[in-house]
């Protein structure tokens, strides 16, 4: 998604802003909120049916994370990941 964001959002501009927002707990779980204020979106369709490998890998990552995905109202482009698990992993 921020690859995306530096590839595409910021066309015939000098310059912009990419958002990434991570916030959870036990029992609330996680959200996560990643998005810029480019562009946006040529069309909100290919969201909900993905038609490319970007939006597949954003698919991929909800489904990794048990989580549902949002694309949130612009300016830009927005998605929102909440997951109601949150789990305690053993980082080595």
């Amino acid at each position: 998604m921020i690859s995306n964001s530096f590839k595409y959002a910021f066309e015939g501009r000098d310059g912009g802003t990419i958002i990434v927002h991570l916030n959870g707990n036990e029992s609330d779980g996680l959200r996560m909120t990643i998005g810029d204020d480019g562009v946006g979106l040529k069309s909100r369709e290919g969201f909900h049916r993905p038609n490319s490998l970007g939006m597949d890998l954003i698919h991929t990552l909800a489904g990794q994370l048990d989580a549902d995905i949002h694309l949130l109202d612009g300016p830009g482009t927005r998605y929102e990941l909440v997951s109601q698990k949150l789990s305690k992993r053993r980082v080595a």
